[in-house]
């Protein structure tokens, strides 16, 4: 077995999470259900920045009814079918 001394430790403090732990204010008291999946639908009406000089082969059919791509930093996937 090799020994592990001591290497190189400039990450074994991160700077700023003291600054995050002590941000938070006093008395504050997170609601019940934070942290869960909030119980709502969202549909995607427009995105806007897709950016198309440089890309190339961004789209995919999933199935027959079904493709995907990417637009402004998001993941779409479109039923063909469906009216908008």
């Amino acid at each position: 077995m090799e020994e592990v001394g001591e290497g190189d430790q400039r990450l074994a403090v991160i700077p700023f999470k003291a600054e995050v732990e002590h941000s938070i204010p006093s008395g504050f008291k997170a609601a019940p259900n934070a942290g869960e999946k909030p119980n709502g639908n969202l549909k995607l009406k427009y995105a806007h920045g897709f950016r198309s000089f440089d890309t190339r082969g961004n789209l995919k059919y999933l199935n027959n009814d079904h493709f995907a791509y990417t637009t402004a930093a998001l993941g779409v996937v479109m039923d063909k079918n469906e009216n908008t």
